[in-house]
């Protein structure tokens, strides 16, 4: 009798271990299956909502029509100076951004800006209405018209505000603009654009023919190029989220985490 219970506490002892061996292979199995399916089901769904088939021209007619939008996301700035050194200055991108249409032209055009350290620090504040600017910087306010020219003057920033809100879009800003689009998606991947800030006090000072002389030069001086790397689809809209503009010896690099449609 005591042999038998022996004999059967061993087989019982050779079952349990068995069966904790198996658990953890069990619970490792079921969890690789689960890693290894999420991902392609993420990404197939993900692909699914990125892609939209559309023309150029409808792509263009639907980014024209988005006058109402905000992004967030963050902005480099990275420039060579005259000792051939680059200084890098980085901040968060919030951007609110409202234009008229043709049934809206009553309204003032509006936007906010507001670019931030890591730490929260706000290092400029901008607020547009219709053609009159105010700018906040080391909590001093400022306030004028042309508002390139006070942002540079008062940051060193050189964010050329009236053409990104078309560059962002991938859209041209002005007639000269030229883009190249991805064979496949149709989506543009690089823009050249000519974005002139011409100094009026200047020109009126000189004759015709130099003012053709100095306006040409200025063109040729105001060549931007930006590529696109990266987009996303938001609301219907396949808008960009990685970008790198180039001007000169400037270099700003862009990347939007949400595009909101106001």
């Amino acid at each position: 009798m005591h042999l038998l219970f022996i004999r059967f506490l061993s087989m019982f002892t050779v079952v349990i271990k068995r069966f904790y061996y198996f658990i953890p292979l069990s619970i490792i199995l079921l969890l690789s299956a689960c890693s290894s399916n999420s991902p392609l089901q993420q990404s197939s769904v993900l692909s699914k909502k990125t892609h939209i088939q559309q023309t150029l021209s409808q792509r263009n007619q639907q980014m024209q029509r988005l006058l109402h939008w905000r992004i967030k996301g963050k902005i480099a700035f990275i420039e060579k100076n005259k000792m051939g050194k680059y200084k890098r200055k980085s901040a968060s991108l919030r951007w609110d951004y409202q234009a008229n249409t043709e049934a809206e032209k009553i309204k003032p055009f509006q936007q906010q800006i507001d670019l931030t350290t890591f730490m929260g620090i706000n290092i400029l504040h901008v607020e547009s209405y219709g053609q009159q600017h105010s700018i906040k910087v080391d909590g001093k306010k400022y306030q004028g018209s042309n508002l390139n020219y006070m942002i540079y003057n008062l940051t060193g920033l050189n964010l050329p505000t009236q053409a990104l809100p078309y560059w962002l879009k991938g859209i041209a800003y002005n007639k000269q603009d030229k883009i190249i689009y991805n064979e496949v998606t149709n989506l543009p991947k690089i823009l050249n654009s000519i974005f002139v800030k011409p100094s009026i006090q200047t020109l009126a000072k000189e004759s015709f023919v130099q003012q053709q002389l100095m306006r040409q030069k200025q063109i040729n001086n105001q060549t931007w190029q930006v590529k696109y790397s990266h987009y996303k689809n938001f609301s219907g809209h396949q808008l960009a989220t990685r970008m790198t503009i180039t001007h000169q010896e400037l270099t700003i690099k862009i990347a939007i985490n949400t595009w909101s449609l106001l």
